[in-house]
């Protein structure tokens, strides 16, 4: 169901520069993804996200999203 996925560490991303000048230092978690589907498609998937959960580890921060 997800037809791309970003980053805005890609030079082609259109926030590249703003992702340098706030994120000298990298921002990997920072991403974003296209539902293939329509619009209510991707509301239904949103709304349909049971659990979001955050992990913080040494020197890494985990997302996990729990769909129902």
């Amino acid at each position: 169901m997800v037809a791309s996925v970003t980053h805005p560490s890609l030079e082609v991303h259109p926030d590249y520069e703003l992702y340098k000048k706030y994120f000298p230092n990298g921002g990997e978690s920072i991403f974003t993804f296209d539902v293939k589907r329509n619009r209510e498609e991707a509301w239904k998937f949103i709304d349909n996200i049971e659990i979001f959960s955050l992990h913080a580890n040494v020197a890494d921060v985990k997302v996990l999203l729990f769909i129902r």
